[in-house]
């Protein structure tokens, strides 16, 4: 009986360190849980900055085009209303004079319904956002960040079934 009473007194004080090292690594997973969020986050913030950059490029790119179009335009604008201009005030004094006008305003109103087709065949820029399917997929595929493992459960089984019977013999 009293090697029983040691045994077990001995077990009890294994049990207890081992509720120590649990404890341990509980906190040895609780930064490694910490430590992959973070990971996570900065992963998540790389990809935030890598698309609003991506957008803010090919929205100057797109303002650009845009913008080009709209400086032809005013630019043709400008020139037709100089030469309407012109043509009025060369018009009453100089027939030699209202020619070239003329066929200089016929010119620019060819220029400018070139323009015109060029701009009109051209579609309306958009801009949208459409999100990888398999980022949002695949992180709300997981329960958990990953598995939390413990060993030694069937020994200790094996181990309390080897005492038993031990007693039971004697």
């Amino acid at each position: 009986m009293s090697e029983i009473q040691k045994r077990l007194a001995h077990e009890r004080q294994s049990r207890k360190n081992n509720l120590k090292v649990i404890d341990k690594s509980e906190d040895d997973c609780l930064i490694q849980i910490q430590s992959l969020c973070k990971d996570l986050h900065a992963i998540v913030d790389r990809l935030e900055q890598n698309t609003i950059s991506e957008m803010k490029s090919r929205r100057t790119s797109l303002g650009n085009k845009i913008q080009a179009d709209v400086n032809k335009i005013d630019k043709v604008t400008e020139k037709l209303q100089k030469l309407l201009e012109a043509f009025k005030d060369g018009c009453d004094t100089n027939e030699a004079l209202s020619y070239i006008g003329f066929t200089k305003c016929q010119e620019m109103i060819l220029k400018a319904q070139l323009l015109l087709q060029d701009i009109a065949n051209k579609d309306d820029y958009k801009m949208s956002f459409k999100p990888f399917k398999r980022i949002k997929e695949d992180l709300s595929s997981h329960e958990m960040l990953g598995r939390v493992l413990w060993e030694g459960g069937i020994h200790l089984y094996q181990a309390m079934l080897t005492l038993f019977n031990r007693v039971r013999k004697t």
